[in-house]
């Protein structure tokens, strides 16, 4: 009879409809290692099998596909139901003869001194559960090698040690145990497994009663009776602590059970709960319901405090907390996160007080409360940063800025309007936005790294401006970064009023009419108009005329005829006088 399916027809069966992968309990067929056939995972699991057995060295466990003559492996050692052993790395698979050569090795080893688990995992190559496991299976009852954990290691040891113990007990006569140091005898072996040992050994005699403690990096003996003695002495050092701290706590409505009396009680140790427990019991007459338990985790100890003294506590950290926030703001170099300014906060309030339950209550849990008072603090100075910023660059650069500005929008001469936009940009560029700046800096009012960053590229692009609109475009768009409102009409005006009043008070100390005439022109035609001027001595005649077409006629021809005697040099001092009683008689006028 003749096949039903050509071969190319069933590798293209096997390839449309992969098998589902099998599972233990659940045997499938799996695709073969050409992927065109299918074979029974029982027989790949038994070729496994047979691997294990009869292999002498140990098998990647990339290699099993070649070896097992299948496209994968991966379900393989979920399924394997026999003893199984994997390298250190988990990547090989050990075979039965060399996990007993592996076991005879951890055996051998274990005869000369007891050794760490990874050590040995290390030594052989071997994963640690599979380590665990080939002990398990070769020695179940601990006949030949013994475990021992002391809390950070895990140990291997061979029966023979203690056997050694206690052999050793049995031959110190009567009364002669006091002296027993295990170490002198068993200087390799680590002290909690030869303590451990040690106590083993003493439960299988009734010559000698005690126990075996380590001490200065020995184990030695101790006897009952001393043992006894030492708790007593114990029991009495506790019970004076516990009153310490209950009079502690009656008299100033706070204690701490530190971590350092652990030690200290009747039972071997004492812990920290007992103590706190055994004071409040001392307590629960008269304070009981009133004190608050709290731990100060960090040092393993705790704090016991009455309601009334913890309102009083926390309230004056509420008091020192915001100060120690804006001792940190203001020390800050802008780098830092909102943690680590918490954090210097606390430890800034931690370095100047001195109440010890002050001390303590910041290290407790409610110590938390205090975070949002220190969140709204900086949240409070970084305001307090956004409004001086804005206020200076109001003051000090936009509405200077804006009044210049105006006052030359005013002006009909080209030639003069040409000038005074090139004198007025020089001017801010060198005499009024770098002072700003400067001040910015000083009252570190530039930590933001944001703000700081625009008001660099401010002067950057002030510093290649090549025009006065220039120059208004670039403070413009920093003050719109940094959401600076533009100046109000009354603080233009303000402004405007205080630069007058600034000029009028320079006129009074100088004492060359040049200077006098000019700040006279640029104060009389400020007072006329919307805005503020400055110029330089070439253009007074020009600002002279621009005055003649805006201001009074009588006003004008006095500033023709000081101009005429300042150049024959005929001016008087009656003409300086004038000249500064003219500019205050404007400045009133405009403030009016």
């Amino acid at each position: 009879m003749s096949r039903l399916f050509a071969t190319p027809d069933i590798a293209a069966l096997v390839a449309a409809f992969p098998p589902p992968s099998p599972f233990r309990g659940r045997p499938s067929l799996v695709r073969s290692a050409s992927g065109d056939t299918l074979i029974s995972s029982r027989k790949v699991i038994q070729d496994f099998r047979e691997l294990v057995a009869t292999c002498p060295e140990r098998v990647r466990l990339s290699d099993l596909p070649r070896r097992l003559g299948t496209l994968r492996t991966d379900w393989l050692l979920d399924c394997y139901d026999g003893p199984l052993y994997l390298s250190r790395d988990r990547q090989s698979v050990l075979p039965s003869s060399v996990a007993q050569s592996t076991w005879d090795s951890v055996r051998d080893s274990v005869k000369e001194r007891p050794l760490p688990l990874l050590e040995l995992v290390s030594r052989g190559d071997v994963a640690l559960e599979s380590l665990e496991k080939l002990v398990l299976s070769n020695d179940p009852q601990g006949e030949d090698v013994r475990r021992y954990d002391d809390g950070n290691k895990q140990f291997l040891y061979d029966v023979n040690l203690a056997r050694s113990i206690s052999n050793h007990l049995a031959n110190v006569k009567t009364g002669y145990s006091e002296g027993i140091d295990l170490t002198v005898s068993y200087p390799n072996i680590p002290l909690g497994l030869l303590k451990h040992l040690g106590n083993e050994a003493l439960e299988q005699t009734t010559e000698h009663s005690g126990s075996f403690e380590i001490q200065n990096q020995c184990v030695y003996f101790i006897p009952s009776d001393y043992t006894a003695g030492l708790e007593a002495k114990r029991k009495a050092a506790y019970d004076r602590a516990v009153t310490e701290i209950v009079d502690q706590l009656g008299d100033e409505g706070f204690c701490r059970v530190p971590s350092s009396r652990k030690s200290t009680g009747n039972t071997a140790e004492h812990g920290l709960q007992p103590m706190v427990d055994d004071v409040k019991a001392a307590l629960q007459a008269d304070l009981g319901a009133s004190i608050v338990e709290l731990a100060v985790e960090s040092e393993g100890a705790t704090v016991l405090i009455t309601s009334a003294k913890l309102s009083e506590g926390l309230e004056a950290l509420r008091c020192a907390v915001p100060q120690g926030a804006a001792n940190v703001w203001h020390q800050r170099d802008g780098g830092e996160t909102n943690a680590v300014l918490k954090q210097r906060a606390i430890g800034f309030v931690e370095e100047y007080i001195h109440q010890p339950y002050l001390l303590s209550l910041l290290k407790t849990s409610r110590a938390a409360e205090l975070d949002p008072l220190i969140t709204d603090k900086f949240a409070k100075l970084e305001q307090d940063d956004g409004h001086k910023f804005g206020s200076l660059m109001a003051e000090r650069l936009l509405s200077p800025m804006q009044l210049y500005m105006d006052g030359i929008s005013t002006v009909v001469d080209p030639i003069l309007k040409e000038h005074l936009e090139e004198y007025v940009g020089d001017y801010c560029r060198q005499d009024v936005i770098p002072p700003v700046v400067q001040i910015l800096r000083e009252d570190r009012l530039l930590i933001d790294k944001s703000r700081k960053r625009d008001v660099e590229k401010m002067q950057q692009a002030v510093s290649e401006a090549k025009s006065l609109t220039a120059i208004h475009a670039a403070l413009s768009k920093l003050a719109r970064k940094q959401k600076v409102d533009s100046p109000s009409p009354e603080l233009l005006q303000n402004i405007k009023q205080q630069t007058l009043q600034q000029k009028v008070k320079a006129m009074r100390k100088m004492s060359r009419g040049s200077d006098l005439l000019q700040n006279l022109t640029w104060v009389l035609l400020a007072a006329k108009g919307p805005g503020l001027f400055i110029s330089s001595g070439r253009d007074t005649t020009r600002m002279i005329k621009q005055f003649q077409s805006v201001g009074d006629a009588g006003v004008a021809q006095k500033l023709v005829e000081v101009r005429d005697k300042l150049k024959a040099g005929q001016e008087s001092k009656e003409d300086l006088g004038m000249m500064v009683e003219m500019a205050v008689e404007a400045v009133d006028q405009d403030s009016r």
